[in-house]
């Protein structure tokens, strides 16, 4: 009789566990959008962003589309003394572009964080970095790491119905960049 129930109960177990799987796994939901933003190539999105350097703080939106192969194009769209200003980054090579316009920034912390690399550095972030933490409660929020020791970089990011809304980007403990996003979907 006992041998009759063991394959009953071990199916029984494996049903029982198979219960607690991704809808409790806090690492679930992020790990399927970066499987998503790969698979798709990239993304493209309207950041809104506010830099602070310890001196002053600067408000301006970016334009951003993302390639998984290391190419980004960010144009900044507003304020509208600065639109049009556009970095290129490719693989080897980063190009600023702009008419006769500069864009003061004062210290960003020495790191490897500017104003125009920012969305490439979140980008980064999502596709690549380590997922340190992640959690569900209050809103979905996600952490990922990029470096080491003293140079991490790292991209904490809210999310609503699976796709980014909000991003920070710390460097040496100190919250740099912060960026709503709107306008978030995947390449192609």
């Amino acid at each position: 009789m006992r041998k009759r129930l063991l394959p009953y109960l071990a199916m029984l177990l494996c049903l029982l566990c198979a219960c607690g799987g991704k809808e409790n796994n806090p690492l679930q939901a992020p790990m399927d959008f970066r499987a998503g933003l790969l698979a798709a190539g990239g993304c493209t999105y309207t950041g809104h962003v506010t830099l602070d350097t310890g001196e002053r703080v600067y408000d301006y939106t970016l334009q951003t589309d993302w390639s998984a192969d290391g190419r980004m194009e960010a144009r900044i769209t507003a304020p509208d003394l600065l639109a049009g200003i556009t970095a290129r980054l490719e693989p080897g090579s980063t190009r600023l572009e702009y008419d006769g316009v500069a864009m003061d920034l004062g210290d960003t912390g020495g790191g490897p964080i500017c104003p125009m690399n920012a969305p490439a550095l979140v980008c980064a972030g999502w596709s690549e970095g380590y997922i340190a933490c992640a959690d569900t409660s209050p809103a979905p929020t996600v952490t990922y790491e990029s470096g080491w020791g003293a140079d991490t970089v790292t991209v904490n990011t809210r999310f609503e119905d699976g796709l980014p809304v909000w991003a920070e980007l710390v460097y040496r403990n100190r919250t740099v960049l912060t960026m709503e996003i709107t306008d978030f979907s995947l390449s192609g």
